[in-house]
């Protein structure tokens, strides 16, 4: 077995459990304990993978999402940068396709997002931004899930900084993080996830060294949306799906090893009853991927009474 398909399957299992220990993953993978920990410490270090906890939009007040796709004149790298620095701006990627570049923000009012895309076309390489908002995010990491109103205090966000950082912090390190005991951690961490106001996860790069492809999908329906995007969401490398007010009705993220697996995963969309027509990019290099940090500071959520 090479290095990749170690690295592929270890990702996988990360995927369906961040927090397994190095032993279950060994035991699992079929292959030493020690080759598991330096993949691991490899891909990691090397910001391949990233193991954080994300935190849900509505918790921290973010109640628009926007896909924003740019078209440049010259090279990407300046209005990347900026973008980049936007803490409204959780994904930024370079792509090839009909736009240069793909941009997520999330803001609290519509307004809010009024005043940012003001200053993106007004940026001097900009030659147009194209806009879709998402109505209802179906497959995601948290974002699909209703969080349950609890109350959260000055301990829980001292987890979830912590989590956001390194999801797979052990219970004795975030005990020492929080004055607590490491079981007093456990059950609070356990409550959060519960409640859906934070998931681990696992983000993966794209480009820069990463053996996946990744390709983006816009989508024209002619049946209902939910309804077809709960079928799509069954297909093998279907990682985001959202449906959408724009110039499509849904937007998805396919994801696989290969440019031949994309393809057969797209063929599978075209093919369904639901789908009239898409419209495809790929995505090339990550320059930002930060649906964990954003928010924290600047929204509260739900204090404690």
């Amino acid at each position: 077995m090479s290095w990749e398909d170690i690295d592929e399957r270890l990702v996988e299992e990360l995927r369906q459990d961040p927090r397994v220990s190095i032993v279950s993953l060994a035991q699992r993978l079929y292959v030493p304990r020690a080759a598991v920990s330096e993949r691991l410490r490899y891909l990691t270090s090397h910001d391949l993978i990233r193991v954080v906890a994300a935190v849900h939009p509505g918790f921290l007040g973010l109640s628009v999402i926007a896909h924003v796709s740019i078209s440049t004149s010259g090279p990407t790298e300046e209005i990347t940068r900026m973008l980049v620095e936007w803490d409204s701006c959780v994904l930024v990627s370079i792509t090839a396709g009909e736009y240069d570049v793909v941009a997520e923000l999330r803001v609290s009012t519509h307004r809010e997002l009024q005043r940012e895309l003001d200053q993106l076309r007004a940026h001097p390489t900009v030659v147009r931004c194209n806009t879709v908002l998402y109505t209802e995010i179906i497959q995601g990491n948290v974002e699909h899930e209703q969080h349950a109103d609890i109350g959260v205090d000055q301990v829980d966000r001292q987890l979830l900084s912590a989590l956001i950082d390194d999801g797979r912090m052990g219970w004795k390190a975030l005990a020492e993080k929080t004055g607590k005991s490491p079981s007093a951690v456990r059950n609070r961490v356990q409550r959060l996830l519960d409640a859906r106001i934070a998931q681990i996860v696992v983000v993966q790069q794209r480009g820069s060294g990463s053996n996946q492809v990744s390709a983006g999908v816009g989508v024209t329906l002619h049946e209902d949306s939910r309804t077809t995007l709960e079928r799509l969401i069954t297909i093998d490398g279907i990682e985001f799906a959202a449906a959408c007010i724009g110039r499509f009705d849904a937007v998805l993220t396919v994801r696989g090893s290969t440019p031949m697996a994309i393809e057969r995963s797209l063929e599978r969309v075209r093919a369904d009853a639901g789908v009239r027509s898409l419209v495809t990019w790929l995505h090339l290099r990550s320059a930002k991927v930060d649906y964990a940090r954003m928010g924290m500071l600047t929204h509260p959520g739900n204090p404690t009474p």
